[in-house]
């Protein structure tokens, strides 16, 4: 049976139904407090113990996953004697995907828990609306999802002193994701023998240098591309995108997806047989319950992810970070998500930093704090971590190594594959394997059957 924490403070929307807290004692409405146990004896701001905001969609199976990843991260801290000789406590906030209603939660994080730190949000557009609220406090803002190069270099780049508490630990921006996906792309050509591809992307911010990349590099390596679409948030019929990839005579659509659901299109796509892959950033694919939501047609599917999904060790913690998370949690999402393991990297090199830096006091301190963050050299769950100097290009952003496989920030991918007799997923047919790049592979990219 799963053991709880009684450390946590949750604003926003309410509990989840899939989370596994009980220590909530009043919800009033979005927006309000929600007051633990802990807050009630005085913990908030008291000096006593450090706060940890956390800012995610928590409804999602990514969010929920990172929201987890955190408590065990905090939950970890504590056991070890927390941070500075102080206890360790996750403030937690449902930012809805919605940059106003994130914008509001943290407001009411800073004002009345006063957080030493703020961890969080896949979705860019929230993230770049924090960074100035982050600034202001001079709060240090690990970002663990969030891809978008923006956050950087209209931020940092620009006034490196009044943004230097924001950090990224992961992902690498979507500058590198789009190059990558393109050496993914030359993988699946060389594997495969395919010449020709359609890169097909939400119209969302983090995806605009996919569109404006990939395509051309794919072209540069000699691979056709026949469709380069920008699709709207609010698709649901995947017919007509489907049919078009079909009629271009492509072999691979490179997908660059995460706010659409993509439940429907993958049922569609592999009950009518389309004769090509399917595969780039599928966020929702990233879920252990995917196979279960899509009734075994995302077999075949791939989605690039980092730390493998959990499902391949990419360093030696990222074992310990999935095992941890699995004998804490055994609902929905039952692997922490690729979200969870960079959040639980990013609390855990933050309690590094202060402690080399002897304060957590932000408020008075920061220059200490950023000045050992900046030195960061830390082995994640997902890759060795460390951060872009103040004159790089992208300040503070989490540093790629020279190729996604290195062991820098290293860019996995994932494909759904039918398991072993006993090994599915959740007592299910399918898993995950590692199918690129070679230097994590555990598995080799399969085509569809059907092709």
């Amino acid at each position: 049976m799963s053991k709880e924490s009684n450390e946590q403070t949750r604003y926003g929307r309410g509990i989840s139904d899939r989370t596994d807290r009980r220590t909530v004692l009043q919800t009033i409405g979005a927006g309000a407090a929600v007051t633990s146990i802990a807050g009630c004896l005085g913990g908030g701001g008291s000096g006593d113990t450090i706060k940890i905001g956390h800012i995610m969609a928590v409804e999602t199976d990514n969010g929920l996953g990172s929201e987890r990843s955190a408590q065990l991260a905090v939950d970890q801290l504590n056991e070890n004697g927390g941070i500075l000789d102080q206890d360790v406590e996750l403030v937690t906030a449902d930012s809805a995907g919605q940059p106003s209603e994130a914008h509001s939660a943290v407001t009411e994080m800073v004002s009345r828990e006063n957080i030493q730190m703020l961890v969080g949000t896949i979705v860019s557009e929230v993230a770049l609306s924090l960074v100035d609220i982050a600034s202001e406090n001079d709060l240090p803002f690990m970002i663990t999802g969030a891809a978008s190069p923006r956050i950087f270099a209209e931020n940092h780049a620009q006034n490196y002193d009044q943004y230097k508490s924001i950090f990224r630990p992961g992902p690498v921006n979507s500058i590198k994701q789009a190059e990558y996906l393109a050496e993914y792309g030359q993988y699946l050509s060389e594997e495969h023998g395919w010449d020709t591809m359609a890169v097909v992307s939400e119209d969302a911010a983090w995806t605009q240098d996919i569109t404006d990349i990939t395509a051309g590099l794919l072209e540069d390596s000699g691979i056709d591309v026949s469709v380069n679409e920008r699709v709207a948030l609010d698709t649901n019929d995947w017919t007509p995108i489907l049919d078009q990839v079909e009629s271009s005579g492509a072999q691979a659509m490179i997908g660059a997806l995460s706010h659409i659901p993509i439940t429907g299109m993958t049922a569609s796509w592999s009950r009518n047989e389309y004769p090509f892959s399917v595969d780039g950033v599928m966020i929702a694919a990233q879920s252990p319950q995917f196979w279960s939501d899509t009734d075994g047609t995302a077999e075949y599917l791939s989605t690039a992810t980092a730390a493998a999904d959990g499902f391949a060790d990419i360093t030696p913690k990222t074992s310990e970070v999935m095992d941890a998370y699995q004998a804490e949690y055994d609902s929905r999402p039952t692997t922490p998500t690729f979200v969870g393991f960079i959040t639980h990297d990013a609390i855990t090199l933050y309690a590094e930093a202060v402690e080399r830096a002897g304060t957590a006091n932000h408020q008075e301190d920061i220059d200490a704090i950023v000045e050992e963050l900046q030195a960061t050299d830390f082995q994640g769950s997902f890759g060795q971590i460390q951060f872009q100097g103040e004159g790089d290009e992208y300040p503070n952003d989490v540093y790629p190594g020279e190729s996604a496989g290195d062991e820098y920030a290293p860019f996995t991918v994932t494909q759904w594959q039918t398991a072993e007799e006993g090994d599915g997923i959740g007592g299910t047919d399918g898993t995950k394997r590692c199918v690129w790049p070679e230097s994590y592979q555990n598995g080799d990219h399969q085509p569809p059957s059907w092709m």
